[in-house]
């Protein structure tokens, strides 16, 4: 998990936001989400097992805040948890949607929407962010992106992490 999780910092040249903060221990199972009909009725091509934290500003530092209630959803499926989860995201191929991430800490609620990511894309092109930097990275994962059919790719979403004030 923790590759994919840099392979994802690196490829949205997210570096800065992936500095390391102690984690919580996740000791609940994977989660499973509950499908509509929608979703029911198109089979996901496979489950993407992400991380989902939730994090909090303490004397302006960032640190993981657990027990927080939240819930992704989708066209095709939402799934309720309380952090820090383990959810297993289904995959549609090109066809996975945009999902609703809304999380609730002392009465404030935040939603973020996260676009679907093409894993397959980011796998494939993630060795040449560390040999060419930033730039030869991306100049990679256009050529990969050109070539690659989107049809047949695993997508998936960039980190569910959330930061409250």
């Amino acid at each position: 998990m923790l590759k994919k999780s840099l392979i994802t910092c690196m490829a949205v040249g997210a570096i800065a936001s992936c500095t390391p903060v102690p984690h919580v221990a996740i000791t609940q199972a994977a989660i499973d989400p509950v499908y509509t009909p929608a979703g029911k009725a198109l089979a996901a091509n496979e489950n993407f097992p992400n991380e989902v934290r939730t994090y909090s500003r303490v004397d302006g530092k960032r640190a993981e805040v657990a027990g927080v209630p939240c819930e992704v959803s989708t066209k095709y499926y939402s799934v309720k948890f309380t952090t820090p989860a383990i959810v297993n995201f289904p995959t549609y191929a090109d066809k996975t949607p945009p999902a609703t991430f809304e999380c609730t800490l002392n009465g404030e609620t935040k939603t973020e929407v996260r676009e679907p990511v093409n894993i397959t894309v980011l796998q494939k092109s993630s060795k040449y962010y560390v040999a060419g930097g930033l730039v030869g990275g991306a100049l990679a994962q256009a050529a990969v992106s050109a070539t690659n059919d989107p049809a047949k790719s695993l997508f998936g979403y960039n980190q569910f992490h959330m930061t409250f004030k």
